[in-house]
């Protein structure tokens, strides 16, 4: 069995960013900081409606490169991460060059945290899963951290296929075979299992 910790298309056995419940897959609701306005606005009913019927929350999270001013960012960040703690929901991570901020807002989050399409540095990789986040490694991005994986093995580690179309199936399989590491489909499951409240299950 696959898992695929984050696309944009609707499909089984994935978690699916959207801003509206997709017809397949679980269903994470969407508040990109691309797309936030200028200033800060409380969210509608309709948002925390919605959040109590979806499995996650996200992406949300921090771009310094595109999005309105850091600091209006940095207020819906909080008030997304008080929301998901309340309804108990895990929540899935954009973050570009904010690594200061993100770690500063996640402080108080004791909900299960994704940091999607990571490609960052090793010594990032490893904050991130030493604060207990789980990473969702950007498509070929595995190649970079081939050698630390192999090392301390891919607990917390999951892989995804964004917006690229791509079969998560493939991924894996690409993944095992430029990596050199056997066993990325079922371990990422397991990863994925665990990052979203369902583990034990098959």
């Amino acid at each position: 069995m696959y898992a695929d910790f984050h696309t944009h298309r609707p499909k089984a056995d994935a978690l699916v960013s959207a801003r509206e419940k997709p017809g397949q897959g679980l269903w994470s609701l969407e508040f990109h900081p691309w797309h936030l306005p200028a200033s800060f606005q409380m969210p509608g009913e309709a948002f925390f409606h919605d959040l109590r019927r979806a499995d996650a929350l996200g992406e949300i999270g921090l771009d310094r490169l595109r999005g309105p001013d850091i600091a209006v960012q940095i207020r819906f960040l909080k008030t997304l991460l008080a929301a998901a703690g309340e309804a108990g929901k895990p929540v899935v991570i954009h973050a570009v060059r904010c690594d200061a901020e993100l770690d500063a807002a996640l402080r108080d989050f004791s909900g299960n945290v994704l940091i999607h399409g990571f490609r960052g540095s090793e010594r990032r990789l490893l904050e991130h899963l030493a604060f207990g986040r789980f990473v969702s490694i950007a498509p070929g991005a595995w190649k970079k951290y081939a050698g630390l994986l192999a090392a301390r093995g891919l607990s917390g580690i999951g892989l995804e296929s964004d917006d690229t179309g791509e079969d998560i199936a493939a991924i894996c399989l690409r993944a095992e075979r430029e990596t050199g590491i056997s066993g990325w489909a079922e371990l990422c499951r397991e990863n994925f299992l665990r990052f979203i409240g369902k583990a034990g299950e098959k």
